[in-house]
């Protein structure tokens, strides 16, 4: 007779119990089915609490990311240091107009955080050059940002023949001093009855 401690161990696979032997094991099956009852609750009550822990876990480093960038050292410079960096990085270069927006410098200064973007916004010579270089779709707001930006100052534009009947539906809005044109033809000159007299010689 096997006992419930060996009974599952002890059996071999073809042996037939005896009727003494499949009494302990159904009560054996009860015992194991509370034991597995008894797991499964646990590890539920773990996954609630392991869910808990990784909740406060997530909070608590969302409050560290955020007292770190509070006293971050670039907050106490000078303005003039931004400023200056600014230049530095834009080193001359025209400001990009793209068709969906912007993400090239200066923009992208202006979107790291609300001091730089107030820094960039309050500079105008940052924005007094713009280079357009869409040859699909006009982005008439995001220049004329460019244009609210950088007044009183003007501003050098730079735009492809396909944008230059566009560039005149602007009219006086525009505070152009500089205007870089490129034409495949000089005929397309020739015929241009317009005149710009804001326009440096």
């Amino acid at each position: 007779m096997k006992t419930k401690q060996n009974l599952t161990t002890d059996f071999l696979p073809n042996e037939i119990p005896s009727d003494e032997d499949r009494q302990f094991a159904k009560e054996l099956i009860f015992e194991v089915q509370h034991n597995l009852d008894v797991l499964d609750f646990e590890i539920a009550n773990t996954e609630s609490v392991l869910e808990a822990l990784l909740k406060c876990h997530t909070e608590e480093a969302t409050r560290k990311e955020r007292l770190q960038a509070l006293i971050a050292p670039h907050k106490l410079l000078p303005p003039e240091v931004p400023v200056r960096i600014f230049e530095e990085y834009l080193d001359g270069n025209p400001a990009p107009v793209l068709p969906t927006g912007s993400k090239s410098i200066p923009w992208v200064l202006g979107q790291v955080c609300s001091r730089w973007r107030d820094i960039c916004l309050t500079q105008p010579h940052l924005w007094d050059s713009v280079s357009l270089c869409s040859r699909k779709n006009f982005p008439t707001l995001v220049l004329k940002e460019a244009f609210r930006r950088s007044d009183p100052r003007s501003i050098e534009l730079d735009l492809i023949p396909a944008d230059f009947a566009k560039y005149v539906l602007f009219g006086p809005t525009v505070r152009g001093s500089n205007l870089y044109l490129v034409f495949p033809s000089p005929a397309l000159v020739s015929n241009s009855s317009e005149s710009f007299p804001r326009l440096k010689d």
